[in-house]
């Protein structure tokens, strides 16, 4: 299924000077607007390509460790300076992948910033746990989720961010969201607290008032759906917010039309001594014309699966003020588990994918979209690699649809395993063609060891590559098209297992093309047209985003590629379609009439296409030929 690669591309790679975070699917992930969310112990980091905004291409100067590097050295030779280029490295290591030709992309980088806030005073508790602060020692950072597109006060993404401690932390952009930090502006726990439960479920066994109000105050895992693909309600938010806690509950939150979460349901979910681990949404599905349903599946700590319906029917009140009805049905079981913690949970085409340690789950039922195949479907992971770390039981950080047929599962170590016909009868491929995924990223992340810093290669002189092992957080697919992947990884050895401190700890954010061979001229051709003449609705998606799978794999491509001429022949053909929609319907409602017409958004994403072509220092063709 995947032949003998070409050597890959590293698109753009980077230095965060921090710590890795515990390694999950939600450590590295895209919104809708083109911003990539890098999560670490201590910082949140959101960087967008300047590919997908409107921004210049930033210059990036010497980084910090780079000038420590330069000085130390400087002082320690200061006046013979020698030319160590072709000197032997401490390493082994094997030539550099392929870069792009105009360079590297850079990227528009800001921080979340949070601010010190003191739940003792807000809960009337003495309990010390409360009063721990995100980004402060003891409280690292746990999991983070994008919100859909225009929700936020700039007609954006928001952010909800879950700690050690169990605070889960709605974030915004204070301005521009690429340029300015984003802000806390509201703790979901707090406003829980402070809030009634609509239609609460007692529990079964009874627990002492005090200990659950502290349990559920601890957050566990969150989950933020998708927004409704409604004509009729564009611009009228009714995606769901779920929150769980410590004592097997949960809260369901909506972001409304007031720009403050408002609480839809609170239930409890668990019995008592159990609670939710993982939790993920499915796509919203249209019942009618004006109802939708998602399911929600959550994990529970003895290793059994559950979910819960949710619907939403679109209502217009006075004023022909709209807004969304909530509905729930009963829990549900799916799965009753064997004991062992799920370690990864995701829906793919409606079909509910989990991993355990060593053992990837399907399950597919008469929701499920573009398969063949129902019920249950197990498969048992072998070790891929021999280098240190490699291990069939590591933590699952990715679960990613490649193409209709074929899935790949991510685990920490960088060990990949591939899925075919997961549309008919899914079956793991064998070794050899799942190592191939994992030695690409593998050898791109091996070629930061020239940037580690000196107190981690102590001891390591004549250490082989295969005695690294690539501790990967997060692992992340650009769009919905291509190979493009985004990842966070740190090099460890068992002789840097004593180095603690951030100072000297560096996360490497790689974002490179892998299997890129697979991709022929004559399917990007036909992706992007398809793309083009049947284009999404481009009000909670960037048209940059949509496009930017298109243009890094563009950017990947050698200068004698003749791809440019047939990307510039589409363009004009798409730019030459006259703009047709009902202007009835434009009268009776303007957001709809120009932004749910096909041919407006065909003209948005020639138009964006078309800068990307002409400003880039790849494409030359395209400008010679203008």
């Amino acid at each position: 299924m995947l032949p003998d690669q070409p050597s890959p591309t590293v698109i753009s790679s980077r230095n965060l000077q921090s710590t890795l975070s515990h390694p999950s699917q939600h450590t590295v992930s895209w919104n809708d607007d083109g911003q990539c969310l890098v999560l670490t112990t201590k910082r949140i980091y959101v960087s967008t390509p300047y590919l997908a905004t409107r921004r210049p291409k930033p210059i990036r100067p010497l980084d910090d460790r780079s000038i420590k590097s330069i000085l130390k050295l400087q002082k320690k030779n200061p006046v013979k300076v020698e030319d160590h280029s072709d000197a032997p490295s401490q390493t082994k290591r094997a030539r550099r992948s392929k870069r792009p030709a105009g360079g590297e992309i850079e990227w528009w980088t800001v921080e979340a910033q949070v601010n010190d806030f003191n739940r003792k005073e807000a809960f009337d508790s003495d309990v010390p746990s409360l009063c721990a602060t995100i980004g402060g020692e003891g409280d690292p950072l746990r999991q983070a989720v994008w919100s859909p597109s225009g929700i936020a006060p700039s007609g954006g993404c928001l952010m909800c961010i879950l700690t050690g401690s169990g605070r889960a932390l709605i974030f915004a952009p204070d301005g521009d969201p690429q340029a300015e930090p984003w802000l806390e502006i509201e703790e979901l726990a707090l406003s829980s607290r402070n809030s009634a439960s609509p239609s609460s479920s007692p529990p079964e066994e009874k627990m002492d008032p005090q200990e659950d109000d502290v349990l559920e105050s601890r957050s566990t895992c969150i989950a933020w759906s998708k927004h409704i693909p409604s004509t009729d309600m564009m611009g009228v938010d009714g995606s769901v917010i779920a929150v769980a806690n410590r004592s097997g509950s949960i809260a369901l939150w909506t972001y409304a039309a007031q720009k403050t979460s408002t609480q839809l349901d609170y239930l409890r979910m668990c019995p008592v001594g159990s609670w939710s681990t993982q939790m993920a949404w499915s796509e919203w599905t249209p019942l009618d014309e004006d109802t939708y349903k998602s399911r929600l599946a959550f994990c529970v700590s003895d290793g059994s699966i559950k979910a819960i319906d949710v619907t939403r029917t679109a209502k217009t009140g006075g004023s022909k003020r709209k807004s969304w009805e909530f509905q729930r049905d009963d829990i549900t079981t799916l799965d009753h588990g064997d004991g062992r913690v799920i370690t990864s949970l995701k829906w793919i085409n409606n079909v509910l994918v989990w991993t355990k340690a060593g053992t990837v789950h399907m399950l597919a039922d008469d929701e499920s979209r573009n398969i063949s195949w129902r019920g249950f479907r197990s498969f048992e992971l072998a070790r891929v690699g021999h280098w240190a770390g490699a291990s069939p039981y590591s933590q699952v950080i990715s679960i990613e649809l490649l193409n209709p047929t074929t899935l790949l599962v991510v685990q920490s170590s960088l060990s990949t395993h591939l899925i075919q016909s997961f549309d008919s009868s899914p079956a793991l491929v064998p070794i050899t063609e799942s190592l191939q995924v994992a030695l690409d990223a593998r050898r791109i992340s091996l070629e930061n060891l020239d940037t580690v810093p000196a107190p981690q290669l102590d001891g390591c002189d004549g250490l082989e590559e295969d005695g690294w092992t690539t501790h990967t957080s997060g692992w992340a697919r650009v769009g919905d098209w291509g190979r493009s992947i985004i990842w966070a990884t740190e090099l460890t050895s068992f002789q840097t297992l004593h180095i603690e401190s951030e100072a000297h700890r560096y996360v490497h954010l790689i974002m490179a093309e892998i299997c890129a061979s697979t991709v022929s001229d004559e399917a990007f051709t036909q992706a992007l047209t398809k793309t083009l003449r049947s284009p999404r609705v481009l009000v909670h998606i960037s048209p940059q985003y949509v496009l930017m799978p298109f243009m890094l794999h563009m950017l990947t491509l050698s200068p004698s590629d003749t791809l440019a001429a047939d990307v510039q022949e589409l363009v004009l053909l798409c730019l030459q379609r006259t703009a047709e929609y009902d202007s009835a319907l434009a009268s009776q409602n303007l957001v709809v009439g120009l932004w749910n017409d096909s041919s407006l958004n065909s003209l948005r994403l020639c138009l964006i296409l078309a800068i990307w072509c002409t400003v880039s220092l790849v494409v030359k063709d395209f400008r010679a030929k203008r």
